[in-house]
């Protein structure tokens, strides 16, 4: 016991409960975690973290019109801000009589235009903090449309002005939606829009569509209507779900529409990250999503500038994906299967083409760079296509290039095949993407001469190396590729008559 080792290097298994996009910065995100403060990410794949504030992680914003403000929060109406970037952060600690009040994982939203802050308060109350990255007071403001319940989510709206959104809990009774207008002032104005809704389950979320009209509210209870979206600002409600018929009956912890659309939409649940082609009340068809895992997923965040929508996960990380590639564009559904141990089945279709244009069936070994494997001229509405990957852990999508010049693309999909035999030898590369040091885990059968290749996808080598191994078993090595410059490459292992190999990324 006198030296103490952490066993967590690698391991990419935060509780995230929220998450923010840096606006310009491809890579810069924040996240709150559970037990595990609010964490910084400035790279890509699975680099490290900062943990720029400690203790509990709670929600978490970065200023969409200045970067350099930055807010994360702790437990309750306790807050961290920083005004230079994320390098300094100072503690902004709100009591009332000496109490904390709020949510313990307190919901709140920032607003971009106006640098106001608005969130949960004592039940019943919304806390109003004006010009937050410059002032430190706060105002409770009561009300009895939330019927005393507390409040669990808060929406700015990004279309009209100090208008903001409110979910509550239902300690009280049943749950409610409030619209708030004015919401800057001394004099709020509080509309009750929750209409027809009558559910004893907590709101989670409540975000809007492409205007104020077209809104869309989640619960996260069991045994309930977990979905609801509005086309006139909160007079009338339609359920999505149908308690389990078309949605697994389980907590919804957030939802949005697909960006640009009222007719899709993307959810975050207890199982992962679920997504709707076309909105059909209680018939809507609800699909796990192939690109993000399958775990509790807390928050959902979207990105304009590039289309990235990052996923907040509970136990996995933090995931991002663009969202062409979680909803498909034009129905543009992509679905495979492994027919054996060595090869795939890909079916799609797709009507969006002419007798002009074509399609590329695309790889990839990390659901980020792919490279074509395929290719077909336009033939009509439905195509499959068969291929053996080189390993057994595989994502493929489909480019389709349009007449006018531009691309389109299917969702991405991911095929994993625990039994496939083609990786008998060559187990395992990581990390992949790999940024300077290669690692291989690999069984030979044969004492002897094995040799490592590493090709480019010209099939040009750029290392090779050649050693005797003097056992039978596992081996594990280790390479250094700082000089070798970004791409994909192939690593090929020759050990007696087998020959392996498995596709990497150098960043």
């Amino acid at each position: 016991g006198s030296t103490i080792r952490d066993r967590n290097t690698g391991l990419r298994i935060k509780q995230f409960y929220s998450c923010a996009i840096h606006p310009s910065t491809t890579n810069y995100f924040l996240a709150g975690a559970q037990d595990n403060g609010c964490h910084k990410f400035t790279s890509a794949g699975l680099g490290s973290t900062s943990e720029v504030t400690g203790g509990d992680g709670g929600f978490v914003s970065i200023d969409q019109n200045n970067s350099l403000i930055q807010f994360g929060s702790y437990v309750y109406n306790r807050y961290r801000r920083s005004i230079n970037g994320g390098a300094t952060w100072t503690s902004i600690d709100y009591n009332i009589s000496g109490s904390d009040f709020g949510q313990f994982i307190n919901p709140w939203d920032y607003d971009n235009a106006n640098d106001n802050l608005y969130a949960g308060g004592e039940d019943g109350n919304f806390v109003q903090w004006l010009n937050a990255p410059s002032t430190n007071t706060v105002t409770e403001f009561p009300d009895p449309s939330f019927n005393s319940n507390g409040i669990s989510a808060v929406k700015v709206s990004p279309y009209t002005n100090h208008q903001v959104y409110f979910g509550t809990d239902n300690a009280a009774g049943n749950s409610r939606l409030i619209k708030v207008t004015n919401a800057n002032s001394v004099s709020p104005i509080f509309t009750n829009i929750t209409g027809a809704i009558s559910i004893s389950g907590t709101v989670s979320c409540i975000n809007t569509g492409t205007d104020d009209a077209h809104l869309i509210a989640s619960f996260s209870n069991y045994g309930v209507s977990s979905i609801w979206i509005s086309s006139d600002g909160g007079t009338n409600w339609t359920s999505l779900d149908n308690n389990g018929v078309n949605l697994p009956d389980m907590p919804v912890r957030w939802c949005m529409y697909v960006p640009g659309s009222n007719t899709q939409a993307i959810i975050a649940t207890e199982a992962g990250v679920y997504l709707a082609l076309s909105l059909n009340g209680t018939s809507t068809s609800w699909i796990p999503s192939p690109t993000f895992p399958t775990v509790r997923t807390d928050m959902l965040a979207y990105r304009n500038s590039d289309g990235i929508i990052a996923a907040a996960t509970h136990g996995r990380g933090l995931w991002t994906q663009p969202y062409y590639s979680v909803v498909a564009t034009n129905k543009f559904l992509l679905k495979g299967k492994w027919q054996n141990n060595t090869t795939v089945e890909l079916t799609w279709e797709y009507d969006g083409l002419n007798s002009a244009t074509s399609m590329d069936v695309e790889e990839s070994v990390d659901a980020i760079h792919f490279y074509k494997v395929g290719s077909f001229a336009f033939s009509g509405k439905s195509y499959s296509f068969i291929h053996s990957p080189g390993q057994k852990n595989i994502y493929y999508r489909i480019k389709s290039n349009e007449f006018s010049g531009g691309s389109r693309y299917s969702n991405s999909i991911r095929l994993y095949n625990n039994n496939a035999a083609n990786e008998s030898t060559l187990q395992r590369i990581f990390p992949n993407p790999v940024q300077n040091d290669l690692n291989i885990s690999f069984n030979v059968t044969a004492k002897g001469p094995v040799t490592y290749l590493i090709a480019n996808l010209a099939g040009q080598a750029v290392m090779k190396k050649t050693e005797d191994l003097h056992y039978v078993g596992a081996y594990n090595k280790s390479w250094s590729l700082r000089g070798m410059p970004p791409g994909v490459y192939t690593l090929t292992l020759i050990s007696g008559s087998e020959r392996k190999s498995q596709k990497f990324v150098k960043q």
